[in-house]
């Protein structure tokens, strides 16, 4: 098209094309805007479904006393936890010459698991937390008078 230097402004294909492209760019937009959302959310889920299982296991870690139990309860804002104490004895397992030596240790070694589970939607989540405790066991201090 020619225009004379008295019109001014711009055609209709001009507008049509500008708003093609900005309807297609702001889609775009907002998906990557929702998906940073949804990740951002689900990140904070798992925060404090790991920041709950670490504090349980930091309780049972305080006790004086140790026990094989399995404990379990709930929070506030929806999640639930389950503890669990077992004796840990894979190093038992080793064969070798150092087999004598874990039977007269003075120690005992307890595997502390703690999962702390969600729903999603449908969909449980979890997340678990395991760690190892050693103790004096209650024979050793009277043997040694620890």
């Amino acid at each position: 098209m020619i225009r004379s230097s008295a019109q001014k402004g711009f055609t209709l294909l001009e507008i049509l094309l500008a708003l093609a492209i900005l309807s297609v760019s702001l889609t775009w937009i907002m998906q990557n805007f929702s998906s940073g959302m949804r990740i951002a959310r689900t990140s904070k889920t798992y925060t404090t479904a790991v920041t709950y299982a670490k504090q349980k296991l930091e309780e049972f870690q305080l006790q004086q006393e140790i026990e094989e139990t399995e404990e379990s309860g709930s929070f506030d804002d929806g999640y639930s936890w389950r503890i669990t104490i077992a004796p840990y004895e894979d190093y038992l397992e080793e064969e070798g010459d150092d087999e004598d030596l874990f039977e007269h240790l003075p120690l005992e070694m307890f595997r502390l698991d703690s999962v702390v589970s969600w729903m999603e939607g449908e969909k449980e989540k979890s997340v678990s937390l395991s760690t190892c405790l050693l103790y004096t066991s209650d024979a050793a201090d009277d043997e040694y008078n620890v």
